[in-house]
């Protein structure tokens, strides 16, 4: 293979290479992902990357610039939007227990994000359960209407009792 060919291998490969990452919907693991976030990190770690595996061969960046204007379509600027675009896809995917880390700002963020999701989730369930309960009172004052006084006038008292409950949860709040 002439020289002029592996280095058209090497950029078309490594256009593929960007492009299935950016279609990745998950990671295959997390080792890879930190790999490739350095790898994806600059234009001259891209440049430099080697891997004889998919045909991609290392070079210096002004040679990638060069050689992708010549082989690819949309040029060094379609190359390195591709590394952009799976650099951010990359990041997205990566789960690392640093991130949860309580101790980092960006893991106190994650931390405060994932606990606002989860108050917010609760209010709903709350305010489901309140619905609810004011249906079940509704529907025992109805029942006890049919019934006779003192099984009303029970009902009545007994809903107070919840009611002041309720009251004295919703105060505690």
């Amino acid at each position: 293979m002439k020289i002029s060919e592996k280095k058209r291998a090497s950029i078309k490969a490594l256009e593929k290479l960007l492009t299935n990452l950016n279609n990745a919907s998950e990671p295959n693991n997390k080792e890879d992902i930190s790999l490739l976030l350095k790898l994806l990190s600059s234009q001259r770690k891209l440049a430099t990357y080697e891997n004889k595996e998919f045909g991609i061969i290392s070079s210096s960046l002004n040679t990638l610039k060069s050689h992708a204007d010549i082989f690819l379509p949309d040029g060094y600027h379609g190359l390195n939007l591709l590394r952009i675009t799976a650099l951010n896809k990359q990041q997205q995917l990566k789960i690392e227990p640093a991130e949860n880390n309580k101790t980092t700002k960006k893991g106190i963020i994650l931390k405060l994000r994932e606990s606002e999701s989860d108050i917010e989730k609760l209010r709903q369930q709350n305010m489901q359960l309140v619905l609810v309960l004011q249906d079940l009172k509704r529907m025992s004052i109805n029942y006890a209407s049919k019934a006779s006084p003192e099984t009303l006038n029970l009902c009545k008292k007994e809903i107070k009792i919840i009611n002041s409950k309720l009251f004295f949860i919703n105060a505690n709040e």
